[in-house]
């Protein structure tokens, strides 16, 4: 643990449209995460979240966390286009009320622009201070999801603007790389880069964890009804085109004509499933291919504890990488294209996992080579996972954030 000053007990409210375990991707879980370190060290963590499904409640204690949920526009509803307005409105009503039942509230850590637009927290708690958490640019998401819609492009811009106008209330902006860092100060010009902290990601140590025993990986791979022998690869991403799965498949159908042997297990889901499945069905690849959808964390964890290697085949707005992390705990070898934030994290370990390109024939001769000449990548999963211990954890997390509330210097 980081060495920062004894910090008194804080009231935080968390603004985010979305948390774990409401949902699995990268954003509500480094929120849940680094909210539960804080929670842990006995600071009072209130979280405002959508309301995705009536299996939630709108009112409940998660981990010591005070989770409070809003009700959203559902897709299919005459109400779905809206629901940023909608969100505003709700947050503004919620936060109206909070107020009575918390005071003094210290921090506002807000996850998305939507959630402060038109007014400031600070009406209610003047003393707070008001945290923007820049994960990623809008613009830079939709350009890589519909590269070739122009009128998303232009709602990208100005939903960009609509966060620099809620950074300029702000009293610090939280970014998790140095990638994030440039892209926020690309939209915000010189304004915004004064305010600007890096607080790095993590993953759970206790789950995300290495076998390496020989006769162990063997028998979990029994279990998961898994090749024994074959080389084998994991990629754990939403199925969207931003993170590139459709060019992994595309990839991996060119080492198949080639006679390059390899097993890879997909886990995913999202807009692009169908078409995912179609392409490994029409691209002759079942033999070779696992697309896996709506597993546990646990089961996850089982997975990359049986892989020899993961693959990131992201085409761009990579403002982290927890999966990423949680695959480097896990003692694996990451290939990871040459965008976003993935080279700052690779280049700790071995530059060779590095793909140079985000096209299918540069995934490709990457996996290939790793498969002909496994000696230029591999290092002992021991070793991976204390690099990984010593830069990217929940703890480390939550010692940056807390130093940065104070205002200490380590």
């Amino acid at each position: 643990m980081l060495g920062i000053k004894k910090i008194t007990r804080m009231k935080i409210l968390v603004l985010t449209p979305g948390i774990y375990p409401d949902r699995h991707s990268g954003l509500p879980k480094l929120v849940y995460n680094i909210s539960r370190e804080l929670a842990y060290r006995n600071h009072e963590v209130i979280i405002l979240t959508r309301k995705y499904s009536h299996k939630y409640s709108s009112y409940e204690i998660v981990e010591n966390m005070h989770y409070f949920r809003v009700s959203i526009p559902k897709r299919g509803d005459l109400t779905h286009m809206l629901w940023p307005l909608v969100t505003a409105v709700q947050s503004y009503s919620a936060q109206k009320k909070m107020a009575s039942q918390y005071e003094n509230i210290d921090v506002v850590w807000v996850h998305n622009p939507w959630w402060m637009i038109g007014f400031n927290p600070k009406r209610w708690w003047p003393r707070a201070k008001i945290i923007y958490d820049f994960h990623s640019d809008v613009y830079s998401e939709l350009l890589y999801n519909y590269p070739k819609n122009p009128v998303v492009q232009i709602i990208g811009h100005f939903f960009d603007r609509i966060a620099i106008s809620v950074i300029s209330k702000a009293d610090l902006v939280l970014v998790h790389s140095e990638y994030a860092r440039d892209r926020c100060i690309s939209i915000g010009r010189n304004g915004v880069k004064d305010k600007i902290k890096i607080v790095p990601g993590g993953a759970d140590e206790k789950l995300y964890t290495p076998i390496t025993n020989n006769a162990l990986k063997i028998k979990l791979r029994k279990e998961l009804n898994l090749p024994l022998e074959q080389i084998l690869f994991i990629t754990a991403r939403g199925l969207k085109p931003r993170t590139g799965v459709d060019k992994l498949v595309e990839a991996l159908a060119g080492l198949k004509k080639k006679g390059v042997s390899f097993f890879i297990i997909i886990v995913g889901r999202g807009v692009m499933e169908t078409k995912i499945r179609q392409y490994i069905d029409s691209l002759s690849l079942k033999d070779s291919v696992r697309l896996v959808s709506g597993i546990s964390e646990i089961e996850l964890a089982h997975y990359y504890q049986v892989a020899d290697a993961f693959i990131l085949p992201t085409q761009g707005a990579e403002g982290f990488g927890l999966a990423t992390v949680e695959a480097l705990l896990s003692g694996l070898v990451v290939l990871g294209t040459d965008n976003g934030a993935t080279p700052e994290i690779l280049k700790r370990y071995n530059k060779e996992w590095i793909i140079n390109g985000c096209d299918p024939q540069s995934i490709g001769n990457k996996i290939e080579d790793f498969c002909r000449n496994r000696e230029r990548y591999v290092m002992r999963a021991e070793d991976i996972r204390s690099i990984t211990e010593k830069h990217y954890s929940w703890s480390i997390s939550a010692d940056r954030f807390l130093e940065l509330m104070e205002g200490t210097t380590l």
